[in-house]
This record gives structure tokens, C-alpha cells and sequence, in this order.
């Protein structure tokens, strides 16, 4: 007669499915049950290297011992990384101005992204043809202000956690020296994450009302 000894079977479970962007590889965890020590191949998209961008990847496993047999799929998430997203505006509503008299400035600094920002500098120098500077800071949806108010260009250090806004209000005189080479007024509000999460994205971190 004939001997037949049939692979055997083998239950594969996977795991680590959800993992958070950091630029290394991310590879799932297979486990076999009966026989947890069974060798295992796996296939991420097709290709046997693990993905370490952003996205969702099918994923196969299959036992590669010959005397077993057993495969099991799913999808692997590999989500963006928690960051701050630190946003500028500035506005003043004119379109003209008096020599000699206030023009006032609000600057809205808000955090639109997904972790908080412990260390966040806010900057607004004055150019020639603003003189007198003075501001203050009102700090909303637990944002606080690293002063409350200061004199001349506007330099601070705030604390601006996810949903956080800060508020300044910046007052100045426009300068009434006729030799001005221009009588174009410019005000940039600049704000900059410092430390760890970096923000990710830095191209509405400044703003400027002409």
C-alpha cells in the first residue's frame, strides 16, 4: 500500500497591524499555533521587504517549513506621526493709513495639528515705516501667552497645545518721516515650533498684512 503523511496544519495570527510613521521599515508579527517556532514567509504588496512610508499594505503570510502548511492576510496601516501644525494670520482691515497716526495689527497663532507645541516662538519686527510698537497676548483653548504684553517688536514664546490660539493685538504709529524711501507698510508675523514633534508643516507659519 501506499503511506501518505499529510502536512500539518498550522493557524497563522497576525498582529502589529496599526503602527505610526518614523521612517523605519514596519513589519507585522506573525505567530503560528500549534507549533510557534514553524518559519514563516512574509509578503508586504508582493515584495518580501516591510514598508516604512505612510499607507495601507496588504499583507500575506505563509508557513515556508515543508512539513507544514498554512497562510493568513490582512492589512497593514501605517498611520502620519503626531505632529503640531502651527498656523499664522495677520490683519489690520485698512487699505490706507495717516502719517502720525495708530495702526493696529491682530495676529491669530493657532495649532491645527495633532500634538501639542510646548515651545513656540512668535516674532513681528517692524519695519521703517512703523514706530512705537506695543502688543499684548491673549492665549485661548489652554494656549498661554510667554508675556502678556511687551514694547516694540513683537518677540514672544508661547506654549500652544492641539486646538490652542493666541491672540496678539500689536499697535504701532506710522512713521511720519517724509524721507522714507517708501511709504509702503509691510507688517510680517512669523511663528516657529521649537523642539521635538517638529511641525509638519511649515509653509503657513508666517503671514503678512501690506
Amino acid at each position: 500500500g501506499t503511506l501518505t503523511i499529510a502536512k500539518k496544519q498550522e493557524t497563522l495570527t497576525l498582529s502589529n497591524l496599526s503602527q505610526v510613521y518614523d521612517g523605519t521599515p514596519k513589519s507585522v508579527t506573525v505567530t503560528d499555533s500549534p507549533d510557534a517556532s514553524v518559519p514563516d514567509s512574509i509578503a508586504y504588496d508582493g515584495s518580501s521587504t516591510p514598508p516604512t512610508a505612510v499607507g495601507t499594505y496588504s499583507v500575506v503570510a505563509t508557513v515556508s517549513d515543508p512539513n507544514h502548511t498554512g497562510s493568513a492576510s490582512a492589512t497593514l496601516t501605517i498611520t502620519a506621526a503626531s505632529a503640531p501644525n502651527i498656523s499664522v494670520s495677520i490683519s489690520n482691515g485698512r487699505s490706507y493709513v495717516q502719517f502720525g497716526k495708530a495702526l493696529i495689527n491682530t495676529i491669530v497663532v493657532q495649532n491645527i495639528g495633532t500634538a501639542d507645541a510646548s515651545s513656540v516662538t512668535v516674532a513681528a519686527a517692524l519695519p521703517a515705516t512703523l514706530v512705537n510698537g506695543n502688543w499684548t497676548c491673549v492665549g485661548y483653548t489652554g494656549a498661554t501667552c510667554g508675556m502678556a504684553s511687551g514694547s516694540g517688536d513683537l518677540s514672544d514664546t508661547a506654549v500652544v497645545p492641539q486646538n490652542g490660539v493666541l491672540v496678539y493685538t500689536f499697535a504701532a504709529t506710522v512713521n511720519d518721516d517724509q524721507g522714507l524711501a517708501s511709504d509702503q507698510i509691510a507688517l510680517t508675523a512669523m511663528a516657529t515650533v521649537i523642539g521635538t514633534p517638529a511641525d509638519s508643516n511649515t509653509a503657513n507659519n508666517s503671514s503678512t498684512a501690506d
